[in-house]
């Protein structure tokens, strides 16, 4: 069972296609969603809330795999996490790691990290840069 609720003026959002926002409180549990109705066809959505990843939240991922080489299952991966995160927003970090080319991900699961930042190359380009 679920209440429609009238907004207030900050909660009501109007986007480009004139459709009208509201939170919806569900009785049996706390999450909250948004409502788009629009007001032409009176069709409803419902969509979740997004979770986005912090850049200190990809910098946690990406040094643990990083120091760890390789991780069996993303389960794992989440465990050896000094804090623990959601799982979606863990699902964004490693596609972005993937897409990135940082990480690769094997049919087993498997995920190993690939990519090589050697210092010394780096600290070579800037005295180049330095110099020019």
């Amino acid at each position: 069972m679920s209440i429609l609720v009238k907004p207030e003026k900050k909660d009501k959002k109007i986007s480009g296609t004139n459709k009208i926002h509201y939170k919806r409180r569900y009785n049996n549990s706390n999450i909250n969603r948004r409502v788009s109705i629009n007001p032409i066809t009176k069709d409803k959505s419902i969509s979740k809330r997004d979770h986005s990843p912090t850049l200190s939240t990809i910098n946690m991922v990406e040094n643990t795999i990083k120091q760890n080489n390789y991780f069996e299952s993303r389960n794992k991966l989440s465990r050896a996490l000094p804090k623990q995160i959601q799982s979606n927003t863990l699902k964004k970090i490693i596609t972005y790691l993937e897409q990135s080319n940082k990480i690769t991900i094997d049919k087993n699961g498997v995920i190993v990290w690939i990519f090589e930042d050697d210092d010394k190359i780096i600290k070579k380009s800037l005295a180049t840069f330095k110099e020019i």
